[in-house]
C-alpha cells in the first residue's frame, strides 16, 4: 500500500486559470476624444439648459472657430438633468431652486475638409462583413447531462439505460459532426437517487441498494467516456459535483460537501482510466476539493463552473443564481468568476444571461418524479444539454430531447 496521502488522493478540479476574469463593460468618459477621420468628439462642461453656442465649446476645449466646425451630417447630442441653486434672498437667508442644466457632445472637423454623403450613404447601406464561425476544427465540444435518478421506484432501470444510451448516440452524432477536437463532459449531480432524501424516507421508494446504485453509476459513465474516444475526441475533460441525492452522508451527522457517491464514482472511474493510459492518456476527471461543492474548469478559453443547484438558496432561477454567483465572487470564490455555469436539480432546461454570464440548467434524465408532479404538476421532459465553444465564446447551446422509454 501507499502513503495516506496517496490512498486518498483525487483529480481535483484546479479552479479558475490565473488572470480569467469576467470583462467589464464599462466604457471611460472622456471630454475630449479623437475620432477616426482626424476630427475631434468633445464634451462641454455643465450648461444652462437654454444655451445654444457650438462656438463657445470649441473655444473652452481650445478650439479656433475660425479653423474648427460642426463635423456635416451630424448635430450636437445633449444630456439634460436637473441641478439645484442657492441664492440669497434680500434678507439673506439662502434660497435653493431647481435649474434645468445639460452637457452638450459635438464632433468637429477641420474648415475645408468636405465629408463625402454619397460615401456617408453607401457606408450605411453596405452589408457589413460577416464572420462565420464554427468553421475552425479548434474549440470544444460540451455535454451535460444530469439527475438520472438510479435506482429510483417510478424510473425504472431498462427505461432509464434505453434513455441513456439513446441521447448518448445522439451526441456523439452531434459531437462527430461538430469536427470539435475536444469533448467536455459534466456529470451535473443526482446521478443515483440515493438513500438520504427526506431524512432517509424514500429509501422504501427505492428498489436496489445504493452500492448498486453505485455501481450502475460507474459504469455508465466509464461508457460515456469511451463512446467519445472511441469516437476520435483527441482531449476530453470529465467533471462531477455533488448532489443532495449523492450526498453519502446525511442522518445523524452530515459530512463534508464532497462526500458524495457521484464524485466517488468518477475518482473510481479515474482510477481505472490511469491504468490504460495508452488508450486514456488524452483524457482528465476533475472533481471537488475536499469541502467544496463546485468545479470551475476552463474549456476551449470559457471559465466554466460546475455545480448541482441544490445550494442556491430556493428553487433555482435566473435572478437566484446570479445572486449566488455574484456572492462567490465577493468572497472571492472560483466559481464567482465564470462565464457559464452548468447545473442541475430542477430537472428542467434553462437559460438565463446577465452581463455576460450565462447559467444554463440541464434537464433530468429520469422521465417523472411523482412526488414532483404531485407538488407542482410537472411532469418530465427528459434530456441533455450540448454547446459548443471557439475562441472562449458559446457559439451554440440547446437542449437535446430524449424519448421517454
Amino acid at each position: 500500500m501507499g502513503a495516506l496521502e496517496d490512498l486518498l488522493n483525487k483529480p481535483v478540479a484546479p479552479g479558475a486559470p490565473k488572470g480569467v476574469q469576467i470583462p467589464t463593460f464599462t466604457k471611460a468618459w472622456e471630454k475630449r476624444k479623437e475620432t477616426v477621420d482626424g476630427g475631434y468628439s468633445l464634451t462641454s462642461s455643465i450648461l444652462p439648459a437654454d444655451a445654444d453656442d457650438i462656438d463657445s465649446i470649441l473655444i473652452e476645449h481650445d478650439f479656433d472657430p475660425k479653423v474648427w466646425m460642426l463635423k456635416p451630417g451630424t448635430g450636437a447630442k445633449s444630456t439634460h438633468w436637473d441641478g439645484l441653486r442657492r441664492t440669497k434672498d434680500e434678507s439673506g437667508d439662502v434660497i435653493v431652486e431647481s435649474v434645468p442644466l445639460k452637457s452638450v457632445r459635438i464632433e468637429v472637423v477641420p474648415r475645408g475638409q468636405s465629408v463625402d454623403m454619397d460615401e456617408i450613404i453607401a457606408a450605411i447601406t453596405a452589408q457589413p462583413p460577416t464572420k462565420k464561425r464554427g468553421t475552425k476544427k479548434g474549440g470544444a465540444f460540451v455535454f451535460a447531462i444530469a439527475d438520472w435518478q438510479v435506482g429510483k421506484s417510478e424510473n425504472p432501470l431498462v427505461d432509464l439505460a434505453t434513455r441513456i444510451n439513446g441521447i448518448v448516440d445522439d451526441v456523439v452524432h452531434d459531437f462527430k459532426r461538430s469536427g470539435r477536437p475536444w469533448v467536455h463532459i459534466a456529470f451535473l449531480g443526482d446521478e443515483l437517487e440515493g438513500v438520504v432524501s427526506q431524512g432517509g424516507k424514500n429509501m422504501w421508494r427505492t428498489p436496489i441498494t445504493i452500492t448498486e446504485q453505485t455501481r450502475i453509476v460507474r459504469r455508465t459513465m466509464l461508457e460515456i467516456i469511451d463512446r467519445f474516444v472511441d469516437a476520435g475526441a483527441q482531449k476530453v475533460t470529465v467533471v462531477a459535483v455533488p448532489s443532495n441525492h449523492g450526498q453519502a452522508m446525511r442522518e445523524p451527522v452530515g459530512t463534508r460537501s464532497d462526500d458524495d457517491w457521484s464524485v466517488e464514482s468518477l475518482i473510481a472511474v479515474d482510477d481505472s482510466l490511469r491504468m490504460n493510459r495508452k488508450r486514456y492518456r488524452h483524457v482528465q476527471c476533475f472533481v471537488p476539493g475536499n469541502d467544496h461543492a463546485d468545479v470551475v474548469v476552463e474549456v476551449g478559453g470559457l471559465v466554466i463552473g460546475h455545480a448541482h443547484g441544490h445550494l442556491i438558496q430556493g428553487f433555482p432561477s435566473g435572478d437566484r443564481v446570479m445572486a449566488w454567483i455574484a456572492r462567490n465572487k465577493l468572497a472571492n470564490n472560483p466559481v464567482g468568476h465564470v462565464r457559464l455555469l452548468l447545473t442541475g436539480h430542477g430537472h428542467h432546461f434553462q437559460v438565463f444571461e446577465r452581463s455576460g454570464v450565462i447559467w444554463c440548467m440541464a434537464p433530468s434524465m429520469e422521465a417523472e418524479s411523482v412526488w414532483w408532479k404531485h407538488r407542482t404538476g410537472d411532469i418530465g421532459s427528459p434530456g441533455v444539454v450540448i454547446a459548443e465553444i471557439e475562441d472562449g465564446q458559446i457559439i451554440y447551446l440547446t437542449k437535446r430531447a430524449a424519448i421517454a422509454a
